[in-house]
């Protein structure tokens, strides 16, 4: 299998990057081959791909931390370039140095310097910003105060978003006017929402802005994922359409948790010290859930679990029910 990958990867590596530096579909794909190097011990091969990525892409700063934490040992000087990078796509200077020290390497005084003197390359919105933070922090008060209004609140947010979407907003639903933080509010509050909240037609538009850079992609896994696992939707996907059906999904009999629908969702449990992968629906076909995955640009299952092998904990579904019976 790891034959078949590194095969797979290396076609990817060599193949010629696309003309439009709007679709980022070989960004996900050039990124995931990256950690797969990584993964490997192969950090040179990661370096050349990471230098691919970033030379043509805006990256996201999540991505750009990876990325110089991976190469810092090798090339410190590209490192910080990475993390300069960062700054100009909309991270705080508290945020790099947040992820430089969580990371376990350090800054001198000059390299700070730097990073702390680079411009953002966009103005962010603030008209948007203050409507995001209205938004997040109602959503914040009644999860935290009012739990039972939950599902009301969430179906007036889902239509505040919507009407974004429908307006052809090129800013409130966009990373580079929002700047990272806000841009990681946005994600969280379409979490919440979930697919309940926006559908087909919506979704799909958000798909649209993930496939342009615009939004990063790991939220349409979640919006899924969460009522998936803990509201047993069964989704499923054919021709370029999702469909759903509620309280349909496979249900594991000692947890009270239903199956995942895309074979990565994780959750920490106290009983094993990990955080465990959630299986996938047993009776849905991997070949199934790779096409889902790679229509959220995803990478597929066995690339997915070769990368985190080390540190996500994967069971199959009679072990998952087993180990974490209550």
């Amino acid at each position: 299998m790891k034959n078949k990958i590194l095969l797979l990867f290396l076609f990817l590596v060599f193949r010629i990057f696309p003309t439009h530096a709007q679709n980022y579909v070989r960004y996900y794909e050039l990124f995931d081959s990256a950690q797969f190097f990584m993964q490997n011990t192969e950090i040179k091969k990661a370096e050349i791909l990471y230098d691919s990525i970033f030379n043509n892409y805006r990256g996201f700063p999540d991505d750009l931390y990876t990325a110089a934490g991976n190469i810092y040992s090798l090339n410190k000087k590209k490192a910080l370039g990475y993390l300069v990078m960062s700054k100009k796509y909309g991270a705080s200077n508290r945020a790099v140095f947040t992820e430089v020290k969580a990371k376990g390497y350090e800054l001198s005084k000059s390299e700070r310097k730097i990073i702390s003197h680079a411009h953002k390359e966009f103005s962010t919105s603030k008209k948007s910003i203050r409507r995001l933070r209205k938004i997040i922090i109602k959503d914040q008060m009644v999860r935290l105060l009012k739990p039972s209004k939950i599902n009301k609140c969430d179906s007036i947010n889902g239509e505040i978003i919507r009407d974004y979407i429908r307006s052809g907003d090129t800013i409130f639903l966009n990373r580079f006017y929002l700047g990272e933080t806000n841009h990681q509010l946005l994600q969280v509050l379409l979490v919440h929402l979930g697919w309940t909240n926006l559908g087909n037609g919506d979704f799909y538009y958000l798909v649209n802005l993930v496939q342009k850079g615009l939004l990063q992609r790991d939220f349409l896994e979640l919006m899924l994922e969460r009522e998936a696992i803990f509201d047993g939707t069964l989704f499923s996907f054919k021709n370029g359409v999702i469909n759903s059906k509620k309280m349909s999904n496979f249900k594991f009999p000692n947890v009270n948790l239903f199956s995942s629908t895309l074979g990565s969702f994780h959750l920490y449990t106290n009983k094993l010290n990990r955080q465990v992968v959630v299986p996938h629906n047993p009776y849905v076909k991997a070949n199934e859930v790779n096409e889902f995955r790679k229509y959220l640009f995803m990478p597929p299952l066995d690339l997915y679990y070769f990368i985190n092998k080390n540190s996500l904990t994967f069971l199959d579904v009679d072990e998952f029910d087993n180990k974490l019976k209550k």
